[in-house]
């Protein structure tokens, strides 16, 4: 099989500097999925494109191509007080108390000061990437996915008729069962009543529950859309940019899954994940690809 687009591609590379210092040895063979999900640089995948498992590439990488060019604004010196303990080269530190601020590398510790670097080690440097091509298959949806970062979701018939089932016969029996065994229990008082009322007000609201359930298994189709812009669900009449979201929680009960969708300007909607085709873990995932897990809860 030849290498195109949706093929999993699993490599034995090396990588190595201009002066022959091999910095990646290949003793964990990598796997990506082809087809521009910017999985590997883009020099590297066109050099694959066509050939088959057995073969073999060098390519040459330049710094713009890779991990850029040096940025000095990436690199500062801090005070070593600052810190709590003392850091060591190659620690890893926060560039500042923002939690969204950069990671920088810890280059030098002198008596009084940190040398921090926010590039990244190979920034600046040319590399010569050779491989041999161990594996060609066809890559499942789910490693497209993953790769892509995208996915449209439709409605699972089957879970949409099974929730529907319980929402309408299963929870309303179980329900007026409870209901009727309390009111017995308390007698003709005002208690009892008010049972009765927060009984109704639960039946109604499960029962709508149910309507809603049978509405898509009615209608079926895609209902949700993730990608780089943002999501699209069919209950919300406009695309919901990454940048508008304030926070998104999962809440689970029993058998059901859902997420609110908290914007910045105080609007809300809700995600329910318990009739889709794709599990909620999955949806999870996509979610903490874009936003920050100070934004995620529940997952």
């Amino acid at each position: 099989m030849r290498i195109c687009r949706n093929c999993l591609v699993t490599l034995r590379q090396q990588v190595s500097l201009a002066d022959g210092t091999v910095v990646d040895d290949g003793s964990q063979p990598i796997a990506y999925v082809h087809g521009g999900y910017q999985d590997i640089f883009e020099p590297i995948e066109k050099a694959l494109t066509g050939k088959s498992a057995g073969e073999r590439i060098s390519v040459i990488l330049k710094p713009q191509d890779t991990y850029g060019l040096i940025d000095e604004s990436l690199r500062k010196v801090e005070p070593l007080d600052r810190f709590p303990t003392p850091p060591r080269p190659g620690d890893q530190v926060e560039g500042s108390s923002d939690e969204s601020g950069p990671i920088f590398r810890v280059v030098e510790v002198t008596e009084n000061e940190v040398l921090l670097d926010g590039n990244h080690p190979f920034a600046g440097l040319e590399l010569t990437f050779a491989a041999e091509i161990l594996e060609v298959r066809t890559a499942s949806q789910e490693e497209v996915m993953r790769a892509s970062r995208a996915v449209r979701v439709n409605i699972s018939r089957r879970r949409a008729l099974w929730a529907a089932v319980v929402s309408l016969v299963g929870a309303p029996a179980v329900l007026l069962l409870v209901v009727g065994g309390l009111i017995d229990w308390l007698g003709s008082g005002v208690l009892a009543y008010g049972v009765l009322a927060l009984g109704i007000a639960v039946l109604l609201a499960v029962l709508w529950r149910g309507l809603q359930y049978v509405q898509d298994l009615w209608r079926g189709g895609q209902v949700l859309h993730i990608d780089v812009q943002g999501i699209r669900w069919r209950g919300w009449t406009e695309l919901v940019r990454w940048d508008m979201i304030d926070k998104i929680a999962c809440e689970t009960m029993g058998d059901e899954s859902w997420y609110t969708v908290s914007l910045a300007d105080k609007r809300e909607f809700r995600i329910d994940a318990s009739v889709l085709t794709l599990e909620a873990p999955q949806i999870s995932w996509l979610f903490a690809q874009y936003l920050p897990a100070t934004k995620l809860k529940g997952m």
